[in-house]
């Protein structure tokens, strides 16, 4: 068996194996829904070759930034994974991700995100992280939330808006560091509408003045139900304007409710939501992370030991670490607290209360990026 990274010919071979795993009633929608993984490019994922040279598992790895205030936080996701049910129970999977950890290490990448929990992650030392809220919108919910739209216009979003968008995507207090061209090749592949067999509907927030200060991603069902729900998939802009194209989105899709997900950092559309009675569900972010260099997530994070730096964090011997205060120090036991002291606002991991660390916020993980 060879284990190595997927040339540009293979893409097709990957996305025909991922196609047989995950879709079903014939539909394909793997290739064109990743193009990160399945199309043209810097490969960074990795596969299994039998001695015939087919291939057999594959991981589809792609880096990405996050930018959260001063934060930068290099990264890859990891995606697709699958392997061919007549070499399963091989331990395959296991040498890639094995492979793929490395080949993150070397690039100087401080995590891996992951679209699961399964054992062969959380082996490896991947943990769940942040804190997220999710609602539920009812359609009985659309009559208050119109309190919010009476100053805005919503419409389609058209190529021409491509400009504001990506702005307002951006300016987000945490988000994906996007390129133009990034958002628009994810815009188009509409990945995890076509995973949930739904269509993507985007939709903007105008001024009087054709301002666009607001943008909602949305996933309708292909095929009207009396259950006809409806799901969020990203937002940007202003709260109030947000909370205006939610309802117009419950009554011009006819839908019975609207579930959407928000991190814990987006207080002000919390606040609105909260102030219209929807039911709420407190969670996790979504998925698991993986500590690929502690001391390259510190140094990422802000906190590597200098002069100026009054608050640090040192990697030790034994794999904790030592958070350092003017006033003391505390052990940090291992990446699963130096996750949830990084990313939890509600961290249980004690540390001196001089500290004052501020938790670093992260989209949430399931939105229009997604691997």
């Amino acid at each position: 068996m060879e284990y190595r990274l997927v040339r540009e010919h293979e893409m097709k071979e990957a996305a025909l194996l991922a196609e047989e795993v995950f879709c079903k009633d014939k539909e394909r929608y793997m290739e064109y829904s990743f193009p990160t993984l399945f199309r043209p490019g810097v490969s960074q994922s990795y596969a299994a070759f039998n001695d015939q040279g087919k291939l057999v598992s594959f991981i589809g790895m792609v880096p990405f930034i996050i930018h959260s205030d001063n934060v930068r936080l290099y990264s890859y996701s990891i995606g697709a994974v699958c392997t061919d049910p007549a070499y399963r129970g091989q331990g395959l999977a296991g040498e890639l991700f094995t492979l793929c950890q490395q080949h993150a290490k070397e690039a100087g990448a401080s995590l891996m995100f992951i679209s699961g929990d399964r054992s062969l992650y959380t082996r490896a030392g991947s943990v769940t992280f942040g804190k997220s809220k999710k609602y539920t919108l009812e359609a009985t919910i659309a009559e208050k939330l119109n309190t919010h739209t009476s100053q805005w216009t919503f419409s389609e979003f058209e190529p021409k808006d491509m400009f504001a968008v990506h702005s307002l995507m951006l300016d987000k207090s945490s988000a994906i560091q996007w390129s133009l061209a990034e958002l628009a090749q994810f815009i188009g592949a509409s990945p995890m509408a076509n995973i949930h067999n739904m269509n993507q509907r985007i939709h903007v927030a105008r001024t009087p003045e054709q301002v666009i200060v607001a943008v909602a991603v949305f996933a309708v069902p292909r095929i009207p139900s009396p259950d006809n729900v409806g799901m969020l998939i990203e937002y940007a802009g202003l709260p109030s304007a947000v909370i205006g194209l939610l309802s117009n989105a419950l009554t011009q899709f006819e839908l019975t409710s609207l579930s959407l997900t928000i991190p814990w950092q987006d207080v002000e559309l919390a606040n609105l939501l909260q102030a219209v009675d929807a039911s709420v569900e407190r969670q996790n972010n979504i998925g698991t992370v993986l500590v690929i260099d502690g001391e390259a997530l510190i140094a990422q994070s802000g906190y590597r030991k200098s002069a100026t730096n009054n608050i640090a964090i040192s990697v030790l011997s034994d794999g904790r670490y030592e958070l350092h205060t003017p006033h003391g120090s505390s052990f940090i036991d291992g990446n699963p607290e130096l996750v949830s002291l990084l990313f939890d606002p509600d961290s249980s991991v004690e540390y001196p209360a001089d500290a004052r660390l501020q938790p670093i916020a992260l989209p949430y993980m399931y939105g229009l990026y997604f691997i």
